[in-house]
């Protein structure tokens, strides 16, 4: 009995380490939640606007820390106002009107997480990477609603930090907060959540 049980010991803290360098391949996971975008170069008064977001996400696990990840996200229509100064003819004085900007973003990102600390539940992570923005823009100038429609792109890096809590042995919830960054400040940043699955 004694030589059992001391084999089952050395067999168990022997399956230890193989066991610890155990993980996953590849996830796939889904996510909603929030995008601020900071329109300043717009408008001095109303710079930034709100809009739903929503993304899917891909990762390829490299060790049990370190994973690479692709992500597509699509965002509701924001909305800001520019006040434009018109010069009247005849008058002393300038008039003003409001010029209306409706915004939608694609973003394509690419990036590097880092999985802290060795926990079987509860995993925080930072990282961070480059997006590939898509934004087109909507403009209305009254009094005839004249419309003009342009589209932009560009690529900003990107930090990111946040955790993947598992509910089971492949399924898991995760939140993340992106902050994006422009020429001179933070351009947009996203908070989201969603559910997962390791593959």
């Amino acid at each position: 009995m004694k030589r059992f049980l001391l084999l089952a010991a050395l067999t168990l803290l022997s399956a230890a380490p193989a066991a610890a360098q155990d993980f996953p391949g590849w996830d796939v996971s889904g996510d909603i939640g929030w995008l601020s975008s900071d329109k300043s170069d717009v408008s001095a008064w109303d710079d930034w606007y709100d809009e739903p977001t929503g993304g899917l996400s891909v990762g390829r696990y490299w060790s049990r820390h370190l994973k690479s990840e692709l992500r597509v996200a699509f965002s509701g229509e924001g909305r800001t106002y520019e006040e434009q100064r018109v010069v009247v003819p005849g008058q002393t004085f300038p008039t003003y009107r409001l010029r209306e900007h409706l915004f939608r973003k694609t973003m394509f990102d690419a990036g590097v997480h880092y999985q802290l600390f060795d926990n079987q539940w509860f995993h925080p992570q930072v990282g961070g990477g480059l997006s590939v923005e898509r934004e087109a823009e909507r403009q209305f100038t009254p009094p005839d609603r004249e419309v003009t429609t342009t589209e932009r792109w560009g690529a900003r890096p990107f930090v990111t930090g946040g955790f993947k809590w598992y509910v089971n042995e492949r399924g898991f919830v995760r939140s993340d907060m992106r902050v994006y960054f422009g020429r001179d400040n933070v351009s947009h940043f996203t908070w989201t959540a969603g559910f997962g699955v390791d593959l």
